[in-house]
């Protein structure tokens, strides 16, 4: 009997905790998704996440630019020159706007976070 896939607790929880600039923390507040809607197979047309990428990546010399930008097109679900794109759990899909979706479901959140790399 096959079990069902859990669902990722952290991601239902109502706040986005991260790191700041100066090492405090700060949260974001998420767009709540109920269980039901998770999964990117379940349809959520009105499904608006709250866009967050921390200052901190995007002034950083190390990360990647925005999808999108001139100059920058990843290869997703593989070796994207020296950087690995390819997820530890399973490949991925990637939304209409050209960025990776989150392998586990909807997060209330779109963007990267404080995640340097797509």
């Amino acid at each position: 009997m096959a079990t069902p896939r859990m669902l990722h607790t952290v991601c239902s929880e109502k706040f986005y905790h991260h790191h700041t600039d100066t090492f405090s923390h700060g949260r974001v507040a998420r767009t709540q998704v109920p269980d039901n809607l998770v999964s990117w197979t379940a349809p959520w047309p009105g499904y608006r996440p709250v866009q967050f990428t921390a200052p901190l990546v995007l002034t950083s010399t190390k990360a990647n630019r925005e999808v999108g930008e001139e100059g920058f097109s990843p290869a997703w679900n593989m070796m994207d020159g020296s950087v690995s794109r390819i997820s530890h759990e399973r490949e991925y899909m990637v939304g209409e706007d050209g960025r990776p979706l989150n392998i586990m479901g909807r997060t209330g959140v779109e963007g990267r976070g404080v995640l340097g790399r797509w």
